[in-house]
């Protein structure tokens, strides 16, 4: 099993044994389970067959879903879309990877076979702050799930076609009979969205949480070939991401607790200054604990920033190209103090630095911590999602070119910090407007220049009128192209 301290990611991919080319949702499913583990979790929910779920239609209603197969990564919103096709979902689980977990997940179940009951507690360390409505969720998932007749034989639409000969499903049949349906979801135990249980409205980092769940286990499904997914979720109105998630452990416990100091997890940096963050390492056994620790910066942070980190005897030091790893001990019921050093660059940018520490022993343990700096000189910023509407191309050969491209998300997390910036170019893309968080920048940010490009943009602006802060007025719709 998986606990989630690093970020874990859900993949949950909408199916139906109906649908033809779901079988090649699966295929991109399983390469992406291969190469990255128990980092991505992986489930089917099902629609129209035998195995549909009632929740499946309420999360395909709510969050827009428009055909199959179609997945949703962690339920987050890529670009105006939660629902995605099968050939964005590796881009999309790694670009989640490389988040920083705004809470640790730990889950243990206890299953009793004979009168087919689980009890699943799932954890809640929460390492930055929320200010929207959490829920704990839980699923039900069960692996070689068999029957007869329509609702589980598995349409196939890459029987023999034409380009897909590499498939695993190119020599069979056009409708496979006696399929072996696997990371079947049988039940989301607290509904769509979860339930609350002691979670306040909002969170600190810093705050534990858990609760526990409790559920029969159908006479229908094998009790040897079920196991259980603990999750932690938002539920507010516009948005319904999972915000950490793992597989859960059976009879396990709580073996180990990072505990965080009072410092912020990111900050304004100016070039060739260091941002230290210090960390206690809580060991909750009657043994010694010994750990591997990995260090790393992401693929985000610029070629000439590094990161260090201390922790007694042991010094490691990381860059982009060159992660380190070392070793530290950690005596039965005692804390060993860590300390994380991201150190900027002279080059602008966004970077952070990166401890994973991984139990040994028992490998699937594991615990990190992230710290973010930006360059405190930034003057211009470029801020877009993905580069197929980039207007980067554009601007490199002006006058313009030390402008600094940023994820939209990121400007939002450190626009308070950045007091040098002048220019902000928002682009939008074809489709999306500015959100409330947005305009609440724009409109409080004094002395930034904003030029603000996208196709939805005018119409986010109407309601509330928001027009008015840039000097325009609404006059109705041009109805010139009906």
């Amino acid at each position: 099993g998986t606990n989630a301290q690093v970020k874990n990611v859900l993949l949950e991919q909408h199916t139906g044994a109906w649908c033809g080319w779901c079988v090649d949702g699966t295929v991109k499913m399983d390469e992406i389970l291969d190469l990255y583990g128990e980092q991505v979790i992986g489930v089917k929910i099902h629609n129209g067959d035998d195995m549909a779920i009632p929740e499946q239609s309420a999360v395909a209603r709510a969050l827009g879903l428009t055909g199959y197969p179609t997945g949703s990564i962690d339920r987050k919103d890529f670009g105006g879309s939660v629902f995605l096709s099968r050939n964005a979902w590796k881009t999309s689980c790694e670009s989640q990877i490389q988040q920083k977990a705004k809470a640790e997940v730990d889950c243990f179940y206890t299953l009793d076979k004979e009168a087919r009951i689980v009890r699943i507690q799932v954890m809640a360390n929460i390492t930055e702050s929320m200010n929207f409505p959490l829920k704990f969720n839980a699923y039900i998932v069960e692996d070689d799930v068999t029957g007869e007749g329509r609702g589980y034989n598995q349409s196939n639409y890459l029987s023999g076609r034409p380009g897909f000969e590499d498939s695993p499903y190119y020599d069979e049949p056009s409708t496979i009979i006696g399929y072996h349906h696997m990371k079947v979801v049988r039940k989301m135990i607290g509904g769509a969205w979860g339930v609350a249980g002691d979670l306040p409205t909002s969170v600190k980092a810093g705050d534990f949480y858990s609760y526990e769940f409790e559920s029969e286990i159908d006479e229908a499904w094998k009790i040897d070939d079920v196991y259980f997914v603990g999750m932690l979720q938002a539920d507010a109105e516009d948005n319904k991401e999972i915000i950490n998630s793992a597989i859960a452990i059976e009879d396990g416990s709580l073996l180990n607790t990072i505990i965080n100091s009072d410092t912020p997890t990111a900050k304004a940096l100016p070039s060739g200054s260091d941002f230290n963050n210090i960390y206690t390492l809580e060991n909750a056994t009657d043994e010694e604990q010994t750990y591997t620790v990995t260090l790393l910066t992401t693929d985000r942070t610029p070629a000439d920033w590094s990161a260090e980190f201390t922790s007694g005897a042991t010094e490691l030091t990381a860059s982009v190209t060159d992660p380190n790893i070392g070793q530290i001990v950690v005596p039965a019921n005692s804390t060993a103090e860590l300390l994380l050093t991201l150190k900027a660059g002279p080059r602008l940018g966004l970077g952070d630095a990166k401890m994973v520490l991984e139990l040994e022993g028992t490998p699937t343990i594991t615990r990190s911590r992230m710290i973010s700096g930006i360059s405190a000189e930034i003057e211009n910023l470029l801020l877009e999602t993905g580069s197929y509407y980039s207007m980067r191309p554009y601007l490199n050969n002006t006058y313009r070119n030390n402008i600094v491209t940023l994820d939209i998300s990121d400007y939002l997390a450190f626009a308070n910090e950045m007091t040098n910036v002048k220019l902000v170019i928002w682009n939008k893309g074809p489709s999306d407007g500015l959100s409330p968080d947005e305009i609440d920048i724009i409109k409080n940010t004094e002395n930034v220049n904003n030029f603000i490009c996208g196709d939805g943009v005018i119409g986010s602006l109407i309601y509330p009128d928001n027009l008015s802060f840039f000097g325009l007025e609404s006059i109705g719709w041009n109805l010139e192209a009906q």
